[in-house]
């Protein structure tokens, strides 16, 4: 599963972005400066992994290229109801991708789980100083 959000951000003159307008800013000259016009957003699914009892598995969810891990989380099913699956470690690994460790406590069937990230990559566009 892959979903998509673009977020868009108006681009301002380097004048504007750092309040060089008004009385005597005409003479000013500023350098280019860059910066972000959109961020994409992406969430990706790592690995279904499958837990026995008492035992402890990891998932991990990898960014593609040029995308940065913002957060993450997990998606588990089995029957469950009585005694959750614990969370070992929930964390970024890396920049690019998002691990989580489950250990399922029961004695019952095994827990399917699976590690999602939440990914972003920036679109960055050069402002011309005045």
């Amino acid at each position: 599963m892959q979903r998509v959000l673009l977020v868009a951000v108006i681009a301002l003159s380097a004048n504007t972005l750092f309040g060089l307008t008004g009385v005597g800013s005409a003479s000013r000259k500023t350098a280019p400066v860059k910066v972000i016009s959109s961020v994409s957003y992406v969430d990706v699914l790592g690995p279904t992994v499958s837990v026995a009892a008492g035992q402890i598995g990891q998932s991990t969810a990898k960014c593609g290229a040029d995308y940065d891990v913002v957060s993450g989380g997990f998606h588990a099913t089995g029957n469950y109801a009585i005694t959750p699956p614990t969370v070992v470690t929930s964390d970024i690994a890396g920049n690019t991708g998002w691990t989580i460790r489950l250990l399922d406590p029961k004695t019952g069937g095994p827990v399917q789980f699976n590690a999602y990230a939440l990914c972003e990559k920036p679109t960055y566009v050069t402002v011309q100083g005045a």
